[in-house]
């Protein structure tokens, strides 16, 4: 008994000294998964209140603007990539990805300009469609920067920090893009010859489809941790996962399964739209994706809104006491 007593001891002179040698934790930190001492019920509440005060429906709407713009470089850029790739079927891949991820009169529009792109590829469009992938980034990762200081309650930076800050998160979000599309097509290839070496070719398919997702999420995790740690206008500790990553990757998921089964089963935008269909599927599969993001920041920001009143509430009550 005596020695349990002296072991337990020891451990929290351990940790008083480790307290003495590393940094204390925010409260944001601290608080993140606690929801800043809010109430699940709390939580939904103050965030359906701030999507409509904050008006983050009609940034969503820019969001989806700036990504039509920025569809088409992106797509030059990433089939240039594609086509350096030392091996066969790595654009079917592709193909069957954006298959799989959109709704079918989406994909049948973005499928035409892979094949027009194709016809006409070279470097000086090469070149354009890094500079219109630059501008089209920046200012769509400056329009998700608006609505999260509207989340987080913080003053909008100076212009050149805003232009800074969202032209290097534009450059890492086109990288991190086109590592994640190259994995999700050299996977498929670096499995076979995995499984095949391992005599587990009986489960191909089924670890094939758990290898893509789990590159999805972790590259919208980091993605989604990264755009909240960064682009606020006030100091946001980084996390790798949050309850706001964690609604953004969740409901963008959902979003894409449910508006894939929504317009390939009950959708009549054909009729509706004719040959624009496409292009207003597209418009409205981004709307929802925007929406999804600023949605995961917005319940981040009102975690952080939260105990921003709460530590300040404990400092008023404690100088009172003094």
């Amino acid at each position: 008994m005596t020695q349990a007593v002296n072991t337990k001891v020891d451990i929290l002179a351990a940790f008083d000294a480790l307290d003495l040698i590393l940094p204390m934790p925010s409260p944001q930190e601290t608080n993140v998964w606690r929801f800043g001492g809010l109430s699940p019920w709390q939580l939904i509440k103050r965030t359906a209140a701030g999507w409509s005060d904050h008006q983050l429906s009609a940034k969503s709407a820019q969001f989806a603007y700036f990504s039509m713009l920025s569809l088409v470089p992106l797509l030059i850029l990433t089939i240039a990539a594609i086509a350096r790739l030392p091996m066969a079927g790595a654009l079917k891949n592709f193909h069957r990805i954006l298959r799989r991820a959109l709704p079918a009169d989406a994909y049948q529009l973005i499928a035409e300009q892979i094949a027009d792109i194709q016809s006409h590829s070279s470097a000086t469009l090469a070149v354009a469609a890094v500079l219109v992938a630059l501008y089209a980034g920046m200012r769509l990762f400056r329009t998700i920067g608006e609505g999260l200081n509207l989340a987080f309650g913080a003053p909008r930076r100076r212009w050149a920090r805003t232009q800074g800050v969202s032209i290097l998160i534009a450059i890492g979000a086109i990288l991190l893009l086109l590592i994640a599309l190259m994995l999700m097509v050299i996977g498929p290839h670096l499995m076979r010859w995995l499984l095949g070496l391992l005599e587990m070719q009986g489960y191909q398919r089924s670890i094939l489809q758990w290898v893509r997702i789990s590159i999805v999420v972790v590259c919208l995790l980091l993605s989604t941790s990264t755009i909240y740690c960064l682009m606020p206008a006030v100091r946001v500790p980084w996390h790798w996962i949050s309850p706001g990553s964690v609604t953004a990757v969740v409901s963008w998921l959902l979003i894409c399964r449910g508006l894939q089964f929504y317009v390939n089963y009950f959708g009549q935008y054909n009729k509706t739209y004719g040959t624009l269909a496409g292009v207003v599927v597209l418009l409205l599969w981004f709307y929802l994706s925007g929406a999804s993001l600023l949605l995961g920041g917005l319940v981040n920001g009102v975690i952080y809104r939260a105990a921003e009143g709460g530590n300040q509430e404990s400092v008023s009550a404690a100088d009172t006491s003094d």
